[in-house]
């Protein structure tokens, strides 16, 4: 592909991504405090990482490309809201996992039960089943060359 070639797909896309991150953040954090929730779309992606499993600090940094000192004050926020606590890793002591709590998995499966105003899941509705998953196949393959 030519550089005038890449320039035309690259500054639309970039442009749209832009869009769907801006939108969807924000309705996000919309039905958050709908359910009385004061955190932030960022805040609630870790929350429903940790629901696939109990992380160190450290780990969940490794999966969201932040290090440590920036994490340590969201934890600190999620576990105040009584969403998060830390565990002691069986493991090893000196480590301390991260956990979801009965609150946040309740948070979680309350955010999931209102598909009707999940306005990205009402899209992929719109799009049909084949063009979303092609859509989410072909952005994870972009991902995965971007890093």
């Amino acid at each position: 592909m030519e550089e005038k070639e890449l320039l035309e797909l690259t500054e639309p896309f970039l442009a749209s991504i832009g869009t769907i991150i801006k939108m969807s953040k924000q309705q996000l954090e919309k039905r958050l405090r709908e359910q009385g929730e004061e955190i932030t779309a960022h805040q609630y992606a870790i929350l429903v990482r940790l629901s696939k499993g109990n992380l160190t600090v450290k780990e969940l940094g490794e999966s969201f490309s932040i290090e440590p000192p920036t994490l340590i004050p969201i934890i600190d926020l999620l576990e105040r809201r009584n969403l998060v606590v830390r565990i002691p890793d069986l493991k090893d002591r000196r480590r301390k996992l991260l956990q979801v709590t009965e609150r946040g998995n309740e948070l979680i499966s309350r955010m999931r039960s209102d598909i009707k105003n999940d306005a990205v899941a009402q899209a992929f509705l719109r799009m049909g089943k084949e063009k979303s998953v092609t859509l989410v196949g072909l952005l994870q393959l972009l991902a995965k060359e971007l890093q």
